[in-house]
């Protein structure tokens, strides 16, 4: 086995996340990751309910200017754009509205240049099963392929 699979492999462990040499969350798992390529490639799946914004949050080092992007949603290409000031433009592809992103600092983490949880704002507007990938990179570096991969299918219900 490569010297950086068991690396990534002991990093993940010690986070609580299981690394399958496969492609699929073995056990029904609700989060998992799999090496592809030489890209952390990490799954999750989460249930929300219609119209309901929801959260998905991933740890970033955005000091190293690091941060994760939506790159597509449903197999369509996502570009986000972000304002003058940083924030996102809102925008809808099919049902999913990203509504913004925000850092926050985990737990009782407050060194500088740290880890944060880069949270994801979204809402879906109608019930079905939407999958939406996450690039982990700087966003100057797009010629480059991401550090990481992030893939969430979200359920969503009708809950009236």
């Amino acid at each position: 086995m490569n010297k950086k699979f068991l690396y990534l492999h002991a990093l993940l462990c010690m986070a609580g996340v299981s690394l399958p040499v496969h492609a699929t969350c073995p056990n029904n798992n609700s989060r998992c990751a799999v090496l592809t390529s030489g890209v952390a490639h990490s799954k999750e799946t989460m249930s929300a309910s219609v119209d309901t914004v929801f959260y998905v949050s991933l740890e970033a080092l955005p000091s190293a200017g690091y941060s994760w992007s939506i790159t597509a949603i449903d197999g369509k290409p996502v570009s986000i754009e972000r304002s003058g000031t940083g924030t996102i433009v809102p925008q809808t592809v099919g049902a999913v509205h990203i509504l913004g992103d925000s850092y926050i600092v985990p737990g009782q983490a407050q060194q500088i240049g740290g880890m944060r949880l880069q949270q994801w704002q979204l809402k879906i507007d109608q019930q079905g099963t939407y999958t939406i990938n996450f690039a982990y990179r700087r966003p100057w570096e797009k010629k480059f392929d991401p550090e990481k991969i992030h893939t969430v299918t979200v359920r969503v219900i009708n809950s009236r």
